[in-house]
């Protein structure tokens, strides 16, 4: 005989209410945060990548690197000082020329080469120059012009040559620059002051003593 109070549904166990579409496993998750994760850090990087990019003209620009985006021009630029008158450059000449570095150190005017007092014949290629300017202990001055760390100029001026009265100009470069051939590259210039009788300092309208050295093409 049934039993009257037995319920066979209630044997049955309960079934979940739960969507399908929630019931995902742990690996699942994972899985999904891990894809995330790598696209959220491609797009990161690449952004990154892109800023690195566009900021590398500005760095180049800060280390004083030689930039030679047209191998056919001059290309020279002025290392950054570490010392009082430290004037060093990095220089590169083009194929095709010789050339000729020259150094003067009177008869300067403002905007024409003078007669060069020395000058050094150079092939093309990438050359380290600098300039040694330096007061002895009898207030005469020595100039020495090195390429690539060996002496190819050295005069020995007397104290009258520059009595201290301060100057105008110095290096012509400082950044990268490029420039074609078809006229000197100057890479300085400065001209002495000279005191007046009232003993006021300037830049006379003559010609008068300083340093110029430039670059120019010589025939083969």
């Amino acid at each position: 005989m049934s039993d009257p109070f037995s319920n066979d549904e209630a044997a049955e166990p309960a079934k979940s209410s739960s969507p399908k579409w929630l019931q995902f496993s742990v690996l699942t998750i994972m899985l999904l945060t891990a894809t995330v994760g790598v696209w959220v850090a491609q797009i990161q990087t690449t952004e990154q990548t892109e800023q690195m990019r566009l900021e590398i003209p500005n760095l180049q620009k800060a280390a004083r690197e030689l930039i030679i985006t047209d191998p056919g021009q001059y290309t020279a630029v002025r290392h950054h000082e570490t010392w009082n008158d430290d004037f060093r450059w990095r220089i590169y000449l083009p194929e095709g020329h010789q050339y000729q570095l020259a150094l003067a150190t009177e008869k300067i005017d403002d905007g024409i080469l003078p007669a060069p007092f020395d000058t050094k014949i150079m092939k093309p290629g990438e050359y380290e120059l600098e300039l040694r300017y330096k007061k002895q202990k009898d207030d005469s001055y020595r100039i020495t012009v090195l390429l690539d760390e060996e002496v190819i100029f050295e005069q020995l001026h007397p104290a009258g040559w520059n009595d201290n009265s301060g100057s105008r100009g110095a290096s012509n470069i400082s950044d990268s620059l490029q420039r074609g051939l078809d006229r000197p590259l100057e890479i300085m210039r400065t001209r002495f002051h000279v005191r007046d009788e009232k003993g006021n300092s300037s830049t006379p309208k003559e010609p008068s003593n300083g340093i110029v050295i430039w670059l120019d093409t010589v025939s083969n």
